[in-house]
């Protein structure tokens, strides 16, 4: 049985820039809350606009640092997966012509077909 999920996790996401000018650090909050935006509808052709090809993160159950399966997340949300997010502490940092952009976050992911209002038979109470 699925529960509702909250990860915590530490996200660090590298742009590519041309020059550093005045703006470009907002210009990189924008994208990333742009990225944010789209996953939490489920747009992920429209997030992976603002993403490099070469993106890799660690998860929050402490894998290595490894690919996006941007092909496997379409399917998910194409399953009925939702997916929420909170973002704390965004600080972006320009070196040179990259910005790196460091954040905590809190995502919520409902899996598909997942009813909070279902009899929990572990706990032999209802969730809601």
């Amino acid at each position: 049985m699925h529960k509702w999920q909250i990860l915590t996790s530490i996200f660090v996401l590298l742009f590519v820039c041309d020059e550093v000018t005045a703006g470009d650090k907002e210009d990189v909050l924008a994208s990333w809350n742009a990225v944010k935006a789209a996953w939490m509808i489920g747009d992920i052709d429209a997030a992976q606009k603002h993403i490099s090809a070469e993106f890799e993160s660690f998860e929050a159950d402490g894998s290595l640092l490894s690919p996006f399966d941007f092909e496997a997340a379409k399917a998910a949300f194409a399953a009925g997966l939702k997916f929420n997010v909170q973002s704390a502490h965004s600080e972006v940092t320009i070196y040179g012509d990259a910005a790196i952009l460091t954040e905590y976050h809190t995502r919520q992911l409902t899996p598909p077909g997942w009813n909070p209002c279902q009899h929990d038979i572990a706990r032999h109470s209802r969730l809601c």
